[in-house]
């Protein structure tokens, strides 16, 4: 276990050897499941580990209290790498009540099926728990990155000037002075071990940046219309003055305790959509023997012949996924083309496809077109998919027999120039 401040102790684990997370995500830098816990008159654990790791998480919490002496297990988030150790804990900590937001209720119910003997306690956005001599207060922080996700923030009881009963519904946001710890789950956090738990907080854990980049781009950048309401609702809980965040305890990650709001500004200066003059479309393309390619770049001319309108082709098998999320998010038009192999669109094409899972597309508008042999099923595949992102595909999929003829390229011009117009 590692001491925040008084009273306040990480009692996470450290699994530097992952390198998948949720099967998906790459994880060079191992990471870390963080949980903490307050010795305050009335024990509180905030979030718990990935079952795999129970023993060991038990095993610090019990260096520090009796496990029966714990009054509150708080839940920001019930995906189970912060929730699978709690049937094991709940075995020993016989008194507690397991805290978590309203939305949480149904995975609370459908995860554990725990019965009805077991205490349990929903909490709503600005509500407390009093803990005798420290307060939490509860921020709901919605599909931050899960719709159960809240944040909780920890501060002293005497620095509220006024007396609240253990439970405050009062809803108000007020500004606090003394203790300044807020556990916002996964929000802010990456996946990255530090070398020692000593090195647990930012100013020692080395460089993160990478890390915690590559979170934001495939946890939370899908959800980032919800990140800057999040972070209003902080900058009112702390009376419109940074410093009175102390600490930033994700739940993945370093603990964030040097300049913690120099993360915070940081999503939300990815949070903020760009200002624009034009509206954009993009080409993507991939062509083995260039047939494909020759009807790409006619569209591409189509579209050009429509005024004020930005337009970008790419070869899909040339690209860096990574920046195409930028390009995707700010097109508000996107032309896919693929030949047909094997009854199936190329590979790249289908990366592209995968990462706008992870870009806001609902209602953008999409077309698809190729080249092909003899089975041309890769348009139909593409436009599929398309309407299962549910995006607008507003012009038929253009499929042309091997080399396009000069009449075929007429068509694709006119086929951008009708893309163009609709955008």
């Amino acid at each position: 276990m590692i001491k925040l401040k008084d009273d306040v102790y990480w009692v996470g684990v450290r699994n530097p050897d992952l390198r998948k997370f949720d099967i998906l995500l790459d994880t060079p830098w191992g990471t870390t499941y963080n949980s903490y816990l307050i010795k305050a008159e009335k024990i509180a654990l905030i979030d718990t580990v990935w079952s795999k790791f129970t023993e060991d998480f038990l095993k610090k919490i019990k260096s520090l209290v009796n496990l029966q002496e714990i009054t509150y297990i708080i839940l920001n988030h019930l995906e189970p790498d912060h929730s699978s150790s709690l049937p094991a804990l709940l075995k020993e900590t016989k008194n507690a009540t397991v805290v978590f937001s309203r939305t949480a209720e149904h995975f609370y119910k459908n995860t554990f099926r725990f019965p009805s003997s077991v205490p349990s306690l929903k909490v709503g956005d600005g509500e407390s728990i009093n803990l005798g001599n420290k307060n939490l207060k509860f921020i709901s922080a919605p599909f931050l990155h899960w719709p159960d996700t809240m944040f909780t923030y920890l501060e002293d009881e005497k620095s509220r000037g006024d007396p609240v009963d253990e439970i405050s519904l009062r809803g108000d946001l007020v500004s606090l002075r003394d203790e300044r710890i807020l556990f916002p789950c996964d929000c802010f956090g990456c996946h990255f071990c530090p070398e020692t738990e000593e090195k647990i907080f930012n100013d020692l854990a080395g460089d993160f940046s990478s890390a915690f980049q590559y979170y934001f781009s495939h946890i939370i950048r899908p959800y980032k219309e919800f990140v800057l309401p999040a972070v209003e609702k902080l900058t009112r809980l702390s009376g419109n003055q940074e410093s009175k965040i102390e600490i930033i305890a994700p739940s993945h990650g370093p603990i964030l305790r040097k300049d913690p709001w120099k993360y915070v500004n940081q999503y939300v200066e990815w949070s903020t959509p760009p200002k624009r003059d034009k509206k954009k479309i993009i080409i993507f393309y991939v062509s083995a023997w260039g047939m494909t390619e020759k009807i790409a770049k006619s569209i591409e001319q189509g579209t050009k012949s429509v005024e004020n309108l930005e337009v970008n082709l790419y070869d899909a098998s040339q690209v860096d996924l990574e920046k195409m999320r930028d390009e995707i998010e700010l097109a508000d038009g996107i032309i896919l083309g693929s030949p047909t192999v094997c009854g199936d669109v190329i590979k790249p094409i289908w990366d592209i496809l995968a990462i706008m899972s992870s870009v806001k597309v609902k209602g953008k508008k999409a077309a698809a077109f190729g080249s092909y042999g003899w089975s041309g099923e890769a348009v139909k595949l593409i436009e599929e998919r398309l309407k299962a992102l549910k995006m607008k595909v507003i012009e038929s999929g253009l499929r042309f027999c091997f080399m396009p003829t000069d009449e075929d390229l007429d068509k694709c011009r006119d086929f951008g120039k009708n893309f163009a117009s609709e955008i």
